[in-house]
């Protein structure tokens, strides 16, 4: 376990993200245009205090309700009606989860439609977890690393959430596990976040060929954590919610629930 945490350490970035309440990675020049700005989620008036992660279609500020209140606020644009059904999808999901421990509370949400156009804004008022991704943990603790009870609680609480989504009625795969979308909650657990690529469709290369599941593979998970049926399609295995248990044992090695794999 040492031996593969001390790798990953080589290969983590810490880009920001957009997936949900963490502490702050910084802001850009352009982001800091929003500071002061309010936005109405649904029941709640918030303020933007700072920018929590910018990502390629979403930015996560750290607001202030007028109860004082700190909260985490994603804000999507999205211009055709196949995205609008992802972003609703995803308040779904946020919505059917809320209580779970190591999921990140949903607090509300609001859809704006912008103008004439085909435009909405989307907005997903979340807890914030001041405590931060643990991606940007580990680079913080590139010389002393975590202990091992450390290592094993953001395991299992991450195991505990992927369990929940997996045990639904219809069972939801998340797509994208990575540290940068699992968070440090104030009372010292961690929970998972950003439900933006989760799906309860089982996708099957044979039947609905290997160019359309590749396209959402592409647009939705992170190339460096795809699962191997994910990255090779051509073996036709049906993409189910082992995608998201899968693990690295060595640098060469990959196991994978029931099926074998070798990477040379």
């Amino acid at each position: 376990m040492r031996k593969f945490f001390d790798s990953r350490r080589e290969l983590v970035s810490s880009g920001p993200g957009s997936g949900g309440g963490g502490g702050s990675s910084g802001s850009s020049h352009a982001g800091g245009n929003f500071i002061g700005r309010a936005f109405t989620v649904g029941r709640h008036q918030v303020t933007v205090e700072e920018i929590i992660a910018e990502g390629g279609f979403a930015i996560v500020f750290l607001v202030r309700t007028n109860q004082g209140v700190r909260c985490a606020l994603k804000r999507m644009y999205v211009n055709n009606e196949h995205d609008l059904q992802v972003c609703k999808r995803e308040i779904q999901i946020m919505k059917d989860l809320v209580g779970h421990k190591n999921i990140v509370g949903y607090l509300d949400s609001s859809i704006t439609a912008m103008g004439s156009r085909d435009v909405w804004e989307v907005l997903i008022l979340m807890d914030y977890c001041k405590g931060g991704q643990v991606v940007n943990l580990m680079n913080q603790r590139l010389q002393t690393g975590f202990t091992e009870s450390e290592v094993l609680q953001i395991f299992c609480d991450t195991c505990d959430a992927v369990s929940r989504l997996h045990q639904r009625k219809t069972p939801i795969i998340h797509r994208d596990l990575k540290v940068e979308n699992i968070l440090l909650h104030d009372k010292g657990h961690y929970v998972l976040c950003d439900f933006g690529s989760a799906t309860n469709k089982f996708q099957s290369p044979q039947t609905e060929g290997v160019a359309a599941v590749e396209e959402e593979i592409k647009k939705y998970t992170t190339l460096s954590y795809r699962a191997p049926e994910m990255v090779n399609l051509y073996n036709n295995k049906i993409i189910t919610t082992k995608a998201d248990i899968w693990v690295s044992e060595d640098d060469r090695r990959v196991a994978v629930t029931h099926f074998d794999f070798s990477l040379t």
